[in-house]
């Protein structure tokens, strides 16, 4: 689980073996996490727990681990003071398959934007996201101009970094968009297609 190795990561980075994470329980005997949007999350993945022994008896969780693979969830009072973990993801997947448009405008009432990669690092990112998807590519900030004969990302960059799969035509018979091909195997290479087409998508949380 992707969320569960950057967790391993960081808490590592910060040398603690025990830290405070983002899920409470309230007023109910529900358990939430703190970050509440439901796109964020592929299927079941916001019902995962790896709590330690009984049930939790208290009402915030604590992890508790050296980064072995072994970190166990344990419950704490809420005003004890700890170590934490911080999460800033500024990429989401959104699981529901939509066409280029409908996924751009999605992405900007809800987030900022389609993504637009214009790095090798944003690239490692898109490719990690992608690999959560079920359908078959992911949409891409990218778009063909026919008529000025380039392509070009959403928020307005230069295209200068590529990831092109080897082959891929730029036939301007009909509109023609970016999007990532997904999968746990794949090297996230990027492809073309036409925007009726219906895919998962990844926005932006904050101004590239």
């Amino acid at each position: 689980m992707r969320e569960m190795e950057m967790l391993n990561s960081t808490k590592n980075e910060a040398n603690a073996a025990n830290a405070w994470i983002g899920l409470k329980q309230g007023s109910s005997p529900k358990w939430q996490w703190s970050l509440a949007d439901r796109d964020f999350y592929r299927e079941d993945e916001a019902k995962f727990k790896k709590w330690k022994g009984q049930a939790p008896d208290k009402n915030c969780a604590l992890m508790k681990g050296k980064g072995n693979g072994n970190e166990t969830w344990h419950s704490k009072t809420c005003d004890e003071t700890k170590p934490f973990i911080c999460y800033d993801d500024k990429l989401v997947l959104v699981c529901q398959n939509k066409t280029w448009k409908e996924a751009q405008q999605y992405c900007r009432e809800h987030h900022v934007d389609l993504v637009s990669v214009t790095s090798e690092q944003i690239q490692r990112w898109v490719r990690g996201r992608a690999k959560g998807a079920s359908s078959t590519h992911v949409w891409l900030g990218l778009r063909h101009s026919c008529n000025l004969g380039f392509w070009f990302w959403v928020n307005g960059e230069t295209f200068c970094y590529s990831n092109w799969a080897p082959e891929t035509g730029q036939d301007c018979q009909s509109a023609r968009v970016g999007s990532v091909e997904s999968g746990g195997d794949g090297k996230g290479e990027w492809v073309v297609r036409p925007e009726t087409d219906k895919h998962y998508f990844i926005c932006t949380t904050e101004d590239q």
